[in-house]
């Protein structure tokens, strides 16, 4: 009752949470006897701007990773597919920095705008910096200094964890800036790589911090062929050993047929030289020269 009030009265910003869920006719979230993609459309019509909080909001999350068996999808994308113009601002996260949308309700509340938003409606001020721009251990990460296992020297000394799979250089969000738990801490000064829970491409489902960067604590993201997922770096062992197998066959083989014997004929003298001996590039000797002269009939 109380939100059908609300919208009535117009006049409002919606903040929605979680994945939208297309799965089953919507069924696959189902509140207060119907299907949540309805109440996301009757919210949204009259909304004067809808936020999406959260990764999942932004472009369905983990749940938008294979299988999405649920049809996760994020609020921009369906509310596109559903025809309603209003206005989205994405602020992705697993979860979403409370400080960050308490910056997007100030700029509408007090300033009475939206905020600067980049390309995928995400606010500027706040997504178009890389972690690793604000990293306190970027100076590490210019030194070459890394740490390449838990429990290390290299980790005590606070080096950088970009081999353990930090995803900062490619994750843009301030959260080395803005911080954590009332600007306590944050992953990466916990311990911890960033593991970019704010990439989230709204336009794509596919696109979401599961899929883009799991396994976590690996430098490169799984490959997927059909059901079957693999490291690029298996695929590139892998063809090494077929390479060097083939080599190893091939001289095999050449061993067999007598083609390894003997080896040869080379040129003493170049035929270039032999033909221009005032223009010679290389340097012989008499008994080189007679050899080739009798070889050319000379």
């Amino acid at each position: 009752e109380a939100k059908e009030q609300t919208i009535e009265a117009g006049n409002y910003i919606l903040v929605y949470e979680g994945a939208v869920l297309e799965g089953w006719g919507g069924q696959a979230l189902r509140v207060a006897d119907k299907p949540g993609t309805e109440h996301l459309i009757e919210a949204a019509e009259k909304a004067n701007a809808v936020v999406a909080l959260g990764s999942c909001a932004v472009n369905g999350g983990w749940m938008g990773a294979n299988p999405n068996s649920s049809g996760a999808l994020g609020v921009q994308a369906f509310l596109k597919k559903a025809g309603i113009e209003t206005p989205v601002v994405n602020v992705p996260g697993c979860p979403a920095n409370p400080e960050w949308l308490v910056a997007v309700l100030a700029d509408v509340i007090f300033l009475e705008r939206l905020p600067a938003l980049n390309s995928e409606n995400k606010p500027a001020g706040i997504f178009d910096q890389t972690i690793h721009d604000n990293c306190e251990r970027r100076g590490h990460f210019e030194n070459g200094e890394f740490v390449y296992k838990f429990g290390s020297e290299e980790e005590a000394k606070g080096y950088c964890l970009y081999p353990l799979g930090c995803r900062g250089p490619q994750t843009k969000s301030n959260c080395g800036v803005v911080l954590w738990n009332n600007r306590r801490s944050w992953c990466v000064q916990s311990g911890a790589p960033c593991i970019g829970c704010c990439e989230a491409n709204p336009n794509d489902p596919g696109q979401n911090w599961v899929e883009v960067n799991t396994p976590f604590y690996k430098r490169h993201r799984d490959l997927r062929i059909g059901d079957w997922m693999v490291q690029p770096g298996t695929i590139a062992l892998g063809i090494t050993g077929i390479l060097a197998a083939a080599l190893v066959v091939h001289g095999f083989g050449m061993k067999l047929t007598g083609r390894m014997d003997g080896g040869a004929d080379f040129e003493k003298v170049r035929g270039w030289d032999a033909k221009h001996p005032d223009k010679s590039i290389g340097k012989y000797d008499e008994a080189d020269l007679k050899s080739d002269d009798k070889k050319e009939g000379r």
